[in-house]
């Protein structure tokens, strides 16, 4: 959950979608309206949101439907991490993770409700 109770949603599946499509939206439980965000540099589904305390987002890891993938991948699953500021609308690429990862478990963070294309931020 962002500051001021909006969530956050972010996973997109371009297949679908279309290439165009937002990865990111917004939920205002106040209004009862959802609106677009920007995307990543990458756009992906499965990834990990973990809550920052600064409020901003870690956005780690999913599988990118890109292909060929522009990074190291393995069945499309990537290592690729930005930190997304809710404030700002604003991507900022970050250090990859060790190991490929799609948001498949809890690791005691509590952001996790899987929609099956993205993850839902909930504390």
């Amino acid at each position: 959950m962002l500051a001021g109770g909006d969530v956050l949603i972010v996973g997109i599946n371009v297949n679908q979608a279309g290439a165009g499509a937002s990865m990111t939206e917004r939920y205002s439980p106040a209004t009862g309206q959802w609106t677009v965000r920007t995307s990543s540099a990458l756009k992906r589904m499965q990834t990990e949101l973990i809550a920052l305390p600064d409020g901003q987002v870690l956005v780690a890891g999913g599988e990118t439907q890109t292909l060929p993938a522009p990074l190291p991948d393995r069945l499309g699953i990537v290592k690729w991490c930005d930190l997304y500021d809710p404030a700002l609308d604003r991507w900022r690429r970050v250090a990859d993770m060790l190991e490929l990862s799609t948001a498949v478990e809890n690791r005691g963070i509590p952001a996790v409700w899987f929609s099956g294309l993205g993850l839902v931020l909930r504390n």
